[in-house]
């Protein structure tokens, strides 16, 4: 081998191995300031709401001369149901911000791991504990990654908004939802407020993990590594073995 097709290697890893560990900090959530900027329009129209239905009642209890009772009820009713409407909105849409969440995380963890563990078909790492056993495989403890807490609520409240309307039991472990029965926007806003920041936390350590797997090399790997050719491979192959890696780094 030339000097040439030495530095390629080196280079190729070199750059491989930054990709790799700066991958997360090229990411950003593009929902979430569309749809809070819509959130916030709603709950400034839900608090001039309030303020209509406090003004109503006055009127209604201590009617004017000029005032119409029947009428007062009806725009009281107006904006009873306007009021509703919107709370049910500002619900979905703090629910859609989960939901887009979880998908983000999801997105890029099978691009992460396409990438740098060529894993060709990552519709079979569609369960979190496939996932799990995946990377256990390759000497990586998703549990005790950074963020992996958070994400794994996140993905507990994304699977219970989008396949049923009743809170299942999982989530009474988490503080936010443990003591109601329903989904509220304060709930769901303050769980979110929490848990946002987890994906690209988890991504982030992921991708170091990955990365100390492929690239670092100890003396208990090496001896591993060399205990399992030695299992497999004959002297001969070895030694042959052996020449070519030599050869690629001269």
């Amino acid at each position: 081998m030339t000097d040439t097709n030495h530095y390629d290697f080196y280079d190729e890893r070199a750059l491989n191995k930054f990709s790799l560990e700066t991958y997360v900090i090229q990411l950003s959530n593009p929902f979430e300031p569309v749809v809070d900027k819509l959130i916030d329009g709603h709950i400034d129209k839900i608090k001039k709401l309030n303020e209509s239905y406090v003004g109503l009642e006055k009127r209604i209890a201590k009617p004017r001369k000029q005032d119409d009772t029947d009428e007062l009820l009806v725009e009281l009713s107006d904006v009873i149901q306007e009021r509703t409407w919107l709370i049910d909105e500002i619900i979905a849409l703090a629910e859609m911000k989960i939901i887009y969440a979880y998908k983000f995380l999801e997105t890029h963890l099978k691009r992460v791991l396409r990438a740098s563990l060529v894993v060709e078909h990552t519709k079979e790492l569609h369960r979190w504990d496939a996932i799990k056993s995946f990377l256990k495989t390759k000497n990586i403890l998703i549990e005790n990654l950074k963020g992996y807490k958070e994400v794994n609520q996140l993905r507990e409240v994304n699977n219970a908004i989008k396949h049923s309307d009743e809170y299942t039991e999982r989530l009474k472990g988490i503080p936010e939802f443990s003591a109601s029965k329903v989904f509220t926007f304060n709930a769901l806003n303050k769980f979110y407020t929490r848990v946002k920041g987890a994906p690209s936390d988890f991504l982030h350590a992921l991708c170091f993990a990955i990365s100390s797997e492929l690239y670092d090399f100890d003396q208990d790997k090496l001896e591993k590594i060399a205990q399992d050719i030695a299992k497999r491979m004959d002297k001969k192959d070895a030694e042959l073995l052996i020449e070519r890696i030599r050869e690629n780094y001269l």
